[in-house]
């Protein structure tokens, strides 16, 4: 029998960078381990589902992101907060269960000129990810 497909989302502040690296890093370990992965807006028939979404989205930015809402909260095995400011949020504003968030607390500013910073925060990423692929069986 098959097992229960889990969904996860990753969520930062406003959904552009940071919580949408995470799912994609996320969606690599995955598919590297044998799994299939899908969107939340997907139909049934994958392992896993995975999304994004922000805290503080702008709704009057011109970039489409997704605005954490109950029904994503609702919808998620695992919520992955990027940071504290957001895994604070996610429980006093949301009403998150605590068992339900991962804290993953990683630094990245998209604006940094440091040359190689999105290729050691994607490293970074992975090495507190791993844990989290199940061994396929």
């Amino acid at each position: 029998m098959r097992e229960q497909p889990r969904k996860y989302l990753f969520v930062c502040n406003t959904n552009f960078t940071r919580s949408k690296m995470a799912a994609e890093v996320f969606t690599e370990l995955l598919k590297s381990a044998g799994y299939s992965v899908g969107r939340f807006e997907d139909r049934q028939g994958y392992d896993f589902y995975l999304s994004s979404a922000g805290i503080k989205v702008d709704r009057y930015s011109s970039i489409r992101v997704k605005q954490f809402d109950i029904s994503l909260r609702d919808f998620s095995d695992i919520i992955f907060a990027m940071d504290e400011t957001v895994r604070a949020s996610l429980m006093c504003n949301y009403f998150v269960p605590p068992k339900k968030i991962v804290d993953i607390f990683v630094h990245y500013d998209p604006a940094s000129d440091h040359e190689g910073e999105e290729h050691s925060f994607r490293e970074d990423l992975k090495s507190r990810l791993e844990r989290y692929v199940p061994k396929k069986k």
